[in-house]
């Protein structure tokens, strides 16, 4: 798969919404406090509207001017606040979502260890991991892949890592019969 653009409709304006990649989502979700609007936005467009028609020109949001400017209801009855509110959750959840609902691959504990990982302070853990087995290279990360994808091949990485450790307990349990 790859970042997946989405186009919506909220209170009679059209949208789209492109899935932030792997690496951006990773640092969206690292920053604290409350996220400015701009950046929420900033993959998605509105369509531009001349009065109540549409121009079939979109106009990024990532800026504090493009939302005040085009984030709006069709039919001007809504505070903007409310259509900015709807539009942000679309759009986080766009990226997000899914992990409401994500179940890895669990690592029997016997396989883990109490030691503490030396992790990489430029780059993200899982972005690392992903780098380190070869799986994805950095500019796929930074461009094509989108978060999901990122947990989708981590998890396969991991699944592999628990298949192998059970693989070499199993033989080590037979070779000392």
């Amino acid at each position: 798969m790859s970042v997946q653009t989405k186009t919506f409709t909220v209170f009679g304006r059209q949208y789209r919404s492109r899935q932030f990649a792997a690496v951006r989502a990773l640092e969206l979700m690292a920053m604290p406090g409350d996220i400015p609007p701009c950046i929420i936005l900033g993959n998605t467009e509105a369509m531009i509207m001349d009065g109540m028609r549409e121009t079939g020109v979109w106009c990024r949001l990532d800026t504090t001017e493009a939302i005040n400017l085009h984030v709006r209801d069709g039919i001007g009855k809504m505070p903007p606040i409310m259509v900015m509110r709807a539009i942000t959750v679309y759009s986080s959840d766009h990226t997000f979502k899914f992990l409401k609902t994500w179940r890895g691959v669990k690592v029997p504990s016997r396989f883990r260890g109490d030691s503490t990982p030396v992790n990489s302070v430029s780059v993200d853990p899982l972005i690392a991991q992903l780098l380190q087995d070869g799986i994805a290279t950095l500019r796929e990360l930074e461009e094509y892949y989108s978060l999901e994808d990122a947990f989708k091949m981590f998890d396969v990485a991991v699944a592999k890592g628990v298949n192998q450790a059970l693989a070499n307990e199993d033989s080590m349990k037979k070779s000392k019969v």
